[in-house]
């Protein structure tokens, strides 16, 4: 019997030592565990959660606890803008993991599966090696973009979802698969679509396929966000999340233009060598793709240029929209996506050029080394962060919420605002919402706020919270704007005492000195708060519609 045991574990060490042998061995294979060991480690260093993303938690405790997919109770308004990732964080709730550290989680691993499907795509390459730690240095020096891989918020699985989409452009899959990457990106954020429409279209017309069977397989892999898009008619009465109708046009167009170019100059600003590369990137990208006689460069891969025009287009179309709708107060984030896609583009294109046309081992080694001393240079002066707005307060979310947020403090501290007098000198929103959900306990309370995430997750169900930016409130949302900018991204709405009187005591004010919103609020009330479907809800949805749109 020692014996037969001793054989077995013989067998297992022997097995066990040839792959380890067949792995280091297979050098391309090592060199992918160490790009996402490096990426791992760079994005848990700097793991954190922002306020935003606990308004989404909030979403998930109350449908976890049987409240649906709302922010106040009983009151059915969409105030996320990621339906997919609100999915993911589902998951979590349902099996009782903090959401927390479950965002945190589900960051890294679309991150470091963005890593590996990144280097499948150009493993092929003779050039791999060099591609491989031209991305990670360029991407992983970008504060912004490592910031984002964790943060409670879309942007690791916009990433993932944007390689898978790339590869399969490029590797000429099926319609239906390229399709259905589509639709998984308009359901994790709508407005990818700048990005991916240009892509749509190219797909459909680029196929052999039937005009019949060409449209059957484009629907089906449409389907995730088609089925949303008729869920969130049905149960929130409107095609586009809250926020849309909060902040989206909200501004006449040369003052959105100055607070978009604003903030593209504060990231290239505060990113200046991802920028630099960026912007050569995007150079290369153009001469290679407009001008005929660089074709002669690729190997067997006529439809490359296509490919890239196509995904190029949809880049510079997200940039735009980015820059008209104002930017953001997240320094990076809604530059991300095209940022991290022309990387991407850049090196699937290299990947198939003649190997020849670039510099030799050496002196590439010695680019690659320069390289990322500019890069780490450039980031020195990110690590100076100051605890007040800058002009339009555009800020380093993370910088921001370090202190309180990070995974580090969690994990030593267990809370978010031990050890952080800084911080709570501005806010204290664990224990602000704390005291509210122990105010709440005999019954319903309602409370107006300007900051709704922390607060609001831990005011818990029995607290109602108006949110003075509209975000959450689909009568706030539809209010006239004020021009008084006090934050970009924070748009403020004239709201009607009334309004407020109205939902704190929990009784009808009949005269109001606005008759109109007053229409509306009876409208927003019957969509929101109403049978989903009742004949009166649905004549509101048309009444609402119609006046401001759907």
């Amino acid at each position: 019997m020692k014996n037969s045991k001793e054989s077995q574990n013989s067998k297992l060490f022997l097995q066990i030592s040839k792959r380890l042998k067949s792995l280091f061995h297979n050098k391309k294979k090592l060199a992918i565990i160490l790009a996402i060991i490096i990426s791992f480690s760079i994005v848990l260093a700097n793991a954190w959660v922002t306020d935003d993303a606990f308004i989404t938690f909030r979403y998930v405790n109350n449908f976890v606890n049987g409240y649906g997919l709302v922010y106040n109770i009983g009151e059915r308004v969409q105030g996320y803008t990621h339906p997919l990732w609100l999915g993911l964080l589902i998951i979590g709730g349902l099996i009782k993991i903090d959401l927390f550290y479950w965002s945190i989680f589900i960051g890294l691993l679309f991150n470091c599966l963005t890593v590996y499907f990144f280097a499948k795509l150009i493993e092929k390459s003779k050039l791999f090696y060099f591609l491989l730690t031209f991305f990670l240095i360029t991407i992983y020096t970008c504060s912004s973009f490592v910031d984002f891989q964790t943060s409670g918020l879309e942007n690791s699985l916009t990433n993932f979802l944007l390689i898978m989409l790339v590869s399969s452009v490029i590797n000429k899959n099926k319609l239906l698969t390229s399709c259905l990457y589509i639709g998984l990106l308009l359901l994790n954020r709508l407005d990818l679509i700048f990005i991916v429409f240009p892509v749509l279209l190219y797909l459909f017309f680029s196929s052999n396929e039937k005009l019949t069977e060409r449209i059957i397989q484009t629907l089906k892999g449409l389907l995730p966000i088609i089925i949303w898009e008729v869920f969130s008619i049905i149960y929130y009465g409107f095609l586009f999340p809250n926020t849309k109708y909060a902040k989206a046009g909200a501004y006449p167009l040369n003052l959105a233009l100055d607070l978009g170019f604003f903030y593209l100059k504060d990231f290239v600003t505060w990113e200046i060598m991802p920028s630099a590369i960026f912007v050569l990137c995007l150079i290369l990208l153009i001469i290679f793709t407009l001008i005929d006689k660089f074709a002669i460069y690729f190997k067997k891969n006529t439809h490359l240029t296509s490919d890239l025009i196509v995904f190029l287009i949809g880049a510079v179309l997200q940039l735009n929209y980015v820059i008209f709708l104002g930017g953001d107060f997240m320094r990076g984030r809604f530059l991300l996506p095209s940022f991290f896609l022309v990387i991407t583009l850049v090196s699937a294109m290299i990947s198939k050029i003649n190997v020849k046309l670039l510099l030799d081992k050496e002196k590439t080694s010695i680019f690659l080394l320069i390289l990322f001393i500019l890069c780490f240079l450039s980031k020195e002066n990110a690590e100076s962060f100051v605890y007040h707005y800058p002009h339009n307060g555009v800020v380093s979310e993370r910088d921001y919420w370090w202190e309180t947020n990070s995974l580090w403090n969690r994990l030593s501290n267990g809370s978010y605002n031990i050890n952080a007098p800084k911080m709570q000198k501005i806010y204290n929103f664990e224990a602000e919402g704390s005291y509210l959900r122990n105010q709440a306990i005999n019954g319903t309370i309602v409370t107006k706020q300007k900051s709704i995430g922390m607060l609001g997750f831990f005011a818990g169900p029995n607290v109602t919270v108006l949110d003075y930016f509209g975000l959450t409130d689909a009568f706030i949302a539809r209010t006239p704007v004020s021009l008084n900018i006090i934050r970009v991204g924070h748009v403020r709405h004239f709201i009607p005492e009334e309004y407020f009187l109205e939902r704190e005591n929990n009784t009808v004010i009949e005269n109001w000195e606005n008759p109109e919103l007053k229409n509306l609020w009876k409208d927003i009330r019957v969509i929101t708060q109403g049978p989903i479907f009742s004949i009166g809800r649905i004549e509101s949805i048309i009444t609402v519609w119609t006046k401001y749109g759907i």
